[in-house]
């Protein structure tokens, strides 16, 4: 299980789903690839911000192409909140 109280050197950190099933969230933003999907386990389905639709993704693609100048990130944060207005 790899789980840290400290973001990683580029500002996130990086959860095994074990250990994001220990910290149990109530919201998750998440960035997750094409290729590592963790929708397709059943840990997952048993996440409180899955069974309450409270799950926010970006893809790396957004990731990357707003996260390095501050214009972007406000953008991203943008992003990130209408998906949370629509949810309500």
């Amino acid at each position: 299980m790899r789980c840290s109280s400290k973001p990683e050197h580029w500002g996130g950190m990086e959860l095994s789903l074990e250990a994001l099933s220990s910290l149990n969230p109530d919201h998750l933003l998440l960035m997750e690839s094409s290729e590592h999907k963790m929708s397709d386990s059943n840990v997952w389905e048993g996440l409180k911000a899955v069974q309450n639709g409270h799950v926010y993704k970006i893809s790396q693609v957004d990731n990357y192409n707003y996260s390095f100048t501050a214009i972007g990130r406000m953008q991203l944060l943008d992003k990130l909140g209408n998906q949370i207005l629509q949810r309500q």
